[in-house]
């Protein structure tokens, strides 16, 4: 029997083994063709020498008889040589694509490796531009949290480069195992190809359940197979029987033919768990069986588990057959604080966690004695909407107020008007009125109510406003009245009216129109006191009787 060196090195000669066949075959055939005619050579000789051991025609047939027997043996040996050759053409080719493939995914872990370099120097870069930033105490936090933004992302890519870039380590490493394991399988076959194999014997493969030839020897038809060989157990790989089409035998198999037999193994593999960078199990896993962690850290309420990535992809852990060594990184939702600050004493909003990502909820806008809520900052200036504001750290919204406000005073058709501070006390502009009127005082569009300049002296100021003045302004006119001369003691009567032109102001309060009449001698005077109204004419009536 021929067993596989456990100590596999890898050989350049397989380039030589079809040249080495070649020449095997010719020298079967030679060496067997040689032999039979050499050890009938003596009688040939004596027939050709006219010993008359052999006619002519027999010397000729025992000629013919050995050539034919010297091709029947060449042709088993060329078969058994066919059968080899194959072989080894398949492990070749088996060793050629797996090579293929161990070149690639090792310019794929450079390319990660490259990545990762990248990465760093981003991270590097960004970090170097949010402490410029922050020594210059820049007032532009929104770059500052875009920046903030990408750090956050580019730090995610290089933990998902990481893993990658080792799990593309590890796969190199089982392809460099595999390599060398079909470098030792040419080897071995190589070795077989040497061996002599008569058509008595046959051949018994030992096969592992990976595919992998264990060992071959070489047994007389119709004897039992012996001691069957035992691959040797470790932590990961524990040999359980062999098998010949799917039936365990032992050793009292009898080998009538060549044989293949496929061992039954327990393989195990390794996972690993990370969370936050930090290793926090490896367990042993049966292939095919789940893996499940010893622990996994608890949610909070800043940190919730959102699952399992293996090689930068989200899997369901629970139905994830292990059929290899694999790295499992958690897959991590944040939250955050977030806190209303809003200058005001009493005022308190209500604070938030919300997840990264996520938007906070737009909270009772906060009220003030004095000041008027604007809108929601983060740098106590610039505007931001909290339903498209993403939280991405620990955030505090700051309430802008408006803290001064327009006062208009309008007074006898002159607009005056002042910005004044929240709280303060309403100051009034001198103004100039005709001689003919008299500010009595002022009212609102709200309030109809009319108040002093003494009254509003101690109004604070609180909102926008327009204060209308209240002036009283005298109108006079004298109409003359011509009446016929009636007898004494008759009782008269005569209306009289006039139309006045009056200002499109607001005007109000009291008013008097003086109308005086004269009889003869006789004069009388009647007063008309009336409420002037903001309109263009006001036409007073009165009536005098005598």
């Amino acid at each position: 029997m021929v067993e596989k060196n456990k100590k596999i090195k890898k050989s350049t000669a397989g380039k030589k083994i079809v040249v080495g066949i070649t020449t095997a075959c010719l020298l079967a055939i030679i060496g067997t063709s040689a032999y039979l005619i050499g050890s009938n050579w003596s009688s040939i000789k004596a027939g050709l020498n006219g010993q008359s051991l052999f006619t002519e025609k027999q010397v000729q047939e025992k000629v013919d008889k050995a050539y034919q027997e010297g091709l029947g043996e060449s042709k088993k040996f060329q078969d058994i040589i066919n059968d080899l050759t194959g072989n080894l053409r398949v492990v070749q080719s088996n060793l050629t694509k797996i090579t293929i493939e161990r070149d690639q995914f090792k310019i794929a872990y450079d390319t990660e490796q490259s990545n990762n370099k990248n990465l760093k120097n981003q991270i590097a870069q960004i970090t170097q531009e949010i402490n410029k930033l922050k020594s210059e105490k820049s007032q532009d936090i929104a770059t500052i949290n875009a920046l903030s933004s990408e750090l956050e992302k580019s730090k995610q890519l290089l933990s998902t480069s990481n893993e990658i870039q080792q799990s593309l380590a590890t796969q190199v490493n089982e392809l460099n195992s595999t390599i060398d394991a079909l470098t030792g399988d040419v080897e071995y076959y190589k070795e077989l190809l040497n061996q002599y194999k008569d058509e008595n014997k046959a051949s018994a493969t030992f096969i592992l359940d990976d595919g992998s030839t264990f060992s071959m020897k070489f047994i007389e038809k119709g004897t039992t197979i012996g001691d069957l060989p035992v691959p040797e157990d470790n932590d990961y790989f524990t040999f359980k029987y062999w098998t010949v089409n799917g039936v365990k035998v032992d050793s009292n198999y009898i080998v009538n033919e060549d044989t293949i037999f496929v061992g039954v193994c327990e393989r195990y593999y390794t996972a690993t768990f990370i969370y936050e960078n930090v290793t926090t199990c490896t367990i042993k896993v049966a292939k095919g069986d789940i893996a499940i962690p010893d622990n996994t850290p608890e949610d909070t309420q800043y940190k919730r588990l959102n699952g399992w990535r293996v090689n930068g992809v989200l899997v369901d852990r629970d139905s994830y057959p292990i059929t290899s060594n694999v790295t499992f990184v958690a897959d991590i939702i944040y939250s955050y604080d977030v806190t209303f600050q809003t200058g005001v004493d009493g005022s308190e909003i209500k604070p938030q966690i919300v997840e990264q990502n996520g938007y906070a909820k737009i909270p009772t806008p906060p009220t003030h004695d004095y000041y008027t809520f604007m809108y929601w900052s983060v740098d106590g200036t610039n505007k931001i909407d909290l339903d498209t504001y993403p939280i991405i750290s620990k955030t505090t919204f700051i309430a802008v107020w408006q803290k001064e406000y327009n006062t208009t005073y309008v007074v006898a058709g002159q607009i005056i008007n002042q910005t004044l501070k929240a709280g303060e006390k309403l100051t009034f502009p001198e103004v100039n009125l005709d001689s003919d009127c008299t500010l009595i005082g002022y009212t609102t569009q709200s309030e109809p109510e009319v108040y002093t300049a003494e009254d509003l002296s101690e109004v604070v100021v609180k909102s926008e406003e327009t204060y209308y003045a209240i002036v009283e302004k005298t109108i006079s006119s004298m109409i003359t009245i011509t009446v016929p001369i009636v007898q004494y003691g008759n009782e008269f009567s005569y209306d009289v009216s006039s139309t006045f032109n009056i200002p499109n102001k607001k005007w109000a309060g009291a008013s008097q129109c003086l109308v005086e009449a004269t009889f003869g001698s006789y004069t009388t005077r009647g007063q008309i006191n009336s409420t002037l109204l903001p309109s263009s004419k006001y036409t007073p009536k009165q009536t005098f009787s005598g």
